[in-house]
C-alpha cells in the first residue's frame, strides 16, 4: 500500500486473521464499537497502578496526532507501536468526527486486551489504557513463538525434501497402496503424522496400506515444488511400478498436486486418486496483504529487535514466490483454470466454513470500511477506499460460513469435481490435535481412499 493510512490498514488485518479474530472480550462479553465517553479526566494525565497504566492526552482542535499516541504508550509501557508511529505527522485521531468510532474500533481490536484507546469528547481528549500483565503475557508467547520459528529455519538446512515414508521400517517399494500426503504453505509432514498413523492404523483399514509425505519448500514457489513432486514420483514408480497411489493435500499441497496430475502429458498412471482438504483452487485473497513484521509490533519491546526483523525478512523472502503464486489472478492461477480435471483419476474436495469471523463482527468492518470512504480527513480518505476494497475482497474468506478462514468455499470447489463436502473447520484445524474439527476431517478422508 502507497498511502499514509495503510499502516493503520494493517492493525485492522491483523485484528481479523492474526492476532484475535473475535467480536468478544476476554471475559465473554460482546465488544461494541468504543463510545465517545464523557467522564471527567485530567488532560495530560498518567494514572499509574501495579498493573495499569492510564494515560490521558490533550487534543488541540479536537485533534490528536498518532505520533504522540504511540510515543505515549512506548514511554509508559515500554511498547512500541511503528505501526501507528509510521504515519506521517499530519496524521491525526479527529476525536469528534464521526469515522472516529469505527476507527477505533480496528486498533482496539489488534491491541487489545492489552491496551484500549478511547476518545473523550467533553475534555477534547485521548484516553489510554494499558494492562501491564496482558503486555508482559504477550511479549513472552511471542518471544517464544519467535524463538520456534528461528529454530526452525535454521533446522531446515538439513530438513529432508522429497517423498519420505512415515514409517522408515516399512519400504514402499514393497506397498501395493500408497498414501502421499502433501502438506500446505510453509508447514511440514510432522503436523500430519497423526492422519499417517490413522490410515495405516488396522483398528482403521483390513488392507495393508503405507503412507508416505511429500515434503518441499516454497521459497521457490507453487511450479517448482510441482516439479519436484513429479520427479519424485516417478523415481517412486520406477521402483514400484505396480503400485496404486492416493493423494492426500492440505491447501496449497492441493495446487501444487494438480499441477502435477493435470499435465497434457500426464505419465503416472499409479495414481488413482486426490482427496484434497482446503484447497485454494482459485487463490485466496489473503496472498494480496503485505507480508511484513507489524503484526509482531506491540510486542516486541525488550528483545532484540534487530535479529527478530532480519530473522522475519527472511523468512518472508523464503515464502515470497508462493505468495505471489497463490494470489487469485496471478499467472499460475490462470493456467490452474484452463486445466482440465484427469479422467482417470478421483477426485474429493473438503471444504471448511468455520471462518475466523462471524456475520456480526463483518458489517462492522463493512460499517467501518464505509466511514472511511466518506470521512472528511485527509490522511482517512485517502486510505478508505483501499480499505474498502480489501475487505470485500477478503469477505469470502474470513466470513462464515462463506470460507475457513484462508480459503473461500467458492475458491475451494472446481468444475467437474462432483465429490465435495463442507465441514465446519477452520483452515488449519487438521492438525489441530485430537481436536473434533480434525477427527470430522479424518473420517472423510479415510472412507474416501480407495480399496485395490
Amino acid at each position: 500500500m502507497k498511502t499514509h493510512f495503510a499502516s493503520l490498514a494493517i492493525l485492522i488485518f491483523v485484528a481479523c486473521f492474526c492476532l484475535r479474530a473475535t467480536s468478544q472480550d476476554k471475559n465473554g462479553s460482546q465488544i461494541t464499537p468504543p463510545q465517545l465517553e464523557k467522564p471527567n479526566t485530567v488532560a495530560n494525565s498518567i494514572a499509574n497502578s501495579s498493573d495499569k497504566i492510564r494515560i490521558s492526552i490533550e487534543a488541540k482542535n479536537g485533534k490528536v496526532s498518532w505520533a504522540k499516541i504511540a510515543d505515549a504508550v512506548a514511554k509508559q509501557a515500554g511498547v512500541e507501536i511503528p505501526a501507528i508511529k509510521r504515519i506521517p505527522s499530519g496524521g491525526e485521531l479527529d476525536i469528534k468526527a464521526p469515522a472516529t468510532r469505527w476507527i477505533l474500533v480496528g486498533v482496539n481490536l489488534a491491541l487489545q486486551p492489552a491496551i484500549r484507546i478511547s476518545a473523550r469528547r467533553r475534555t477534547e481528549s485521548v484516553v489510554i489504557e494499558i494492562d501491564k500483565t496482558e503486555i508482559e503475557h504477550a511479549r513472552k508467547k511471542w518471544g517464544a513463538r519467535l524463538r520456534h520459528v528461528k529454530t526452525a529455519a535454521d533446522a531446515a538446512k538439513g530438513e529432508t525434501f522429497g517423498i519420505v515414508p512415515y514409517d522408515a521400517t516399512k519400504k514402499l517399494e514393497n506397498a501395493k497402496q500408497i498414501a502421499i500426503i502433501v502438506h500446505g504453505f510453509n508447514s511440514s509432514p510432522k503436523q500430519f503424522q497423526p492422519l499417517a498413523s490413522k490410515i495405516e492404523s488396522p483398528q482403521t483399514r483390513s488392507e495393508a496400506i503405507r503412507t508416505a509425505s511429500f515434503h518441499y519448500s516454497t521459497r521457490k514457489g507453487v511450479a517448482n515444488a510441482a516439479r519436484e513432486f513429479e520427479k519424485h514420483l516417478k523415481q517412486l514408480v520406477q521402483k514400484n511400478p505396480d503400485c496404486e497411489i492416493t493423494l492426500i493435500t492440505h491447501s496449497m499441497g492441493g495446487i501444487v498436486s494438480r499441477l502435477v496430475i493435470e499435465k497434457d502429458n500426464f505419465e503416472l498412471p499409479q495414481i488413482k486418486q486426490i482427496i484434497m482438504v482446503a484447497p485454494p483452487n482459485k487463490g485466496s485473497n489473503l496472498a494480496l496483504l503485505p507480508i511484513g513484521t507489524d503484526r509482531f509490533d506491540p510486542v516486541l519491546a525488550r528483545i532484540d529487535r534487530t535479529k527478530i526483523r532480519d530473522t522475519l525478512r527472511q523468512l518472508v523472502a523464503e515464502v515470497n514466490l508462493a505468495v505471489e503464486d497463490l494470489r487469485p489472478k496471478s499467472e499460475l492461477m490462470k493456467k490452474l483454470d484452463k486445466q482440465k480435471r484427469n479422467p482417470n483419476i478421483d477426485y474429493s474436495i473438503i471444504l471448511g466454513n468455520k471462518a475466523v469471523l462471524t456475520a456480526t463482527q463483518a458489517q462492522v468492518l463493512k460499517t467501518f470500511s464505509k466511514q472511511m470512504k466518506t470521512a472528511k480527513q485527509k490522511h482517512v480518505v485517502k486510505g478508505g477506499q483501499e480499505i474498502a476494497e480489501v475487505l470485500a475482497k477478503l469477505s469470502q474468506e474470513l466470513v462464515s460460513p462463506q470460507g475457513d478462514g484462508v480459503v473461500g468455499l467458492n475458491s475451494g470447489k472446481l468444475r467437474g469435481v462432483d465429490d465435495v463436502v463442507v465441514l465446519k473447520f477452520k483452515h488449519n484445524d487438521i492438525s489441530t490435535k485430537d481436536s473434533k474439527e480434525q477427527a470430522a476431517i479424518y473420517a472423510e478422508i479415510l472412507k474416501r481412499i480407495r480399496s485395490q
